[in-house]
């Protein structure tokens, strides 16, 4: 379970520019299966892709994808690093169903 604390933690830590911080809090809860490990893998991911680590968000969300691939939120987020990574046709294929 992620839990209000290890949220609010990594909030803090990211705003504080905490960002090693911020991912080391989320590593823990996102080795789950759940729902919550899942969200707690988007937000290590989105912070991935905001300090330059958008290879390593990428990585991690083509596994989430081939895990769960009716997730929406997986797939949109992983459809934005594909782009921003200049994989354009990789993007679209996720947002053409």
């Amino acid at each position: 379970d992620v839990g209000a604390g290890k949220l609010h933690a990594r909030v803090a830590q990211v705003e504080t520019g905490d960002y090693a911080g911020a991912e080391a809090t989320l590593v823990a809860p996102a080795a789950g299966k759940d729902a919550a490990a899942i969200l707690a893998h988007l937000e290590l991911d989105a912070l991935r892709s905001h300090t330059g680590k958008t290879a390593d968000a990428r990585q991690d969300l083509e596994e989430l994808f081939k895990a769960h691939p009716d997730d929406r939120a997986i797939r949109t987020e992983l459809g934005t690093v594909r782009a921003a990574l200049g994989d354009m046709l990789g993007a679209k294929a996720l947002f053409a169903v």
